[in-house]
């Protein structure tokens, strides 16, 4: 019996660490294969192939998702925004309140770079679009919301959550990349919010 634990541990162990590789090399990949996928990406779509992957998921947690806005397209790599949307909205999933069903809202709006929290004067007029994922689960305390987006930095132990703590560094890479920004606010115990601010282009 005590050897079957052992093996079970070692297990465990091995998947986490083959788990970890594979966001590593996902990670490393994102700066790699930006300019040369570059091309008009439809949103919506992007979106309903993120839904279509999570259907089992959302089904399980009997969550509630809401759309609204128009969702634009936009130049960027597919598979990139692709992996940015998949990322938030399965982390609103995974950290839903265990009392309450889980309610996600995805709103999209067109706003200015002035709006945008773009720090560069020379777009204070350009056209950007804003997405904010916002659900009702478990949240966070705001002074972590720098620290969700660094490498490795995780708010919960892989115990309560499973994760490596790469997805959202993935995300602020991917948004990086595609000239935008992201943040997230959190109110413990509430939910939580994570907004992407993409340029749009003429």
């Amino acid at each position: 019996e005590e050897g079957m634990e052992l093996i079970e541990r070692m297990r465990l162990a091995c998947e986490r660490m083959r788990t970890l590789i594979n966001d590593l090399l996902s990670f490393s990949r994102i700066s790699r294969n930006y300019d040369t996928h570059v091309k008009k990406v439809d949103l919506n779509n992007v979106l309903s192939d993120v839904f279509d992957e999570l259907d089992e998921a959302i089904r399980a947690k009997e969550a509630v998702v809401h759309r609204s806005g128009s969702f634009p397209v936009i130049e960027g790599t597919e598979a990139e925004l692709y992996q940015l949307f998949q990322n938030i909205i399965s982390n609103a999933l995974k950290y839903s309140a265990p009392d309450r069903k889980p309610v996600i809202d995805i709103i999209s709006k067109n706003i200015r770079g002035r709006d945008a929290r773009i720090e560069n004067e020379m777009t204070l007029e350009d056209p950007y679009c804003s997405i904010t994922v916002r659900d009702n689960g478990i949240g966070f305390d705001n002074k972590y919301a720098e620290k969700i987006f660094m490498i490795f930095q995780r708010l919960h132990g892989r115990h309560e959550y499973e994760g490596t703590g790469i997805g959202p560094a993935s995300c602020k890479k991917i948004v990086e990349n595609h000239h935008g920004t992201i943040y997230a606010t959190g109110t413990p115990g509430a939910g939580a919010a994570f907004t992407v601010i993409l340029p749009l282009y003429a």
